[in-house]
């Protein structure tokens, strides 16, 4: 599918004020947070697929934090 790039004009080259509002922009540092997503995946590919509950629950907590960690940098 691809984005209409004229989706945030108003048809006479200007950005719609409308559209733009709550809009924030950030710096990311792209290869950082794909180590980052990275780490979260195996993480919890490392779980096996018959894990108790506790067990899971872990792991979806470590990967949490881990990437919590990342974003609030």
């Amino acid at each position: 599918m691809q984005e209409n790039p004229m989706s945030m004009h108003n048809g006479y080259g200007k950005a719609d004020p409308q559209e733009q509002e709550g809009i924030m922009t950030t710096s990311i540092d792209a290869e950082k947070l794909q180590n980052v997503i990275s780490q979260a995946v195996l993480i919890l590919q490392e779980c096996p697929e018959d894990a108790e509950p506790d067990d899971l629950n872990g792991s979806i907590n470590e990967a949490l934090e881990l990437l919590q960690k990342y974003s609030g940098q």
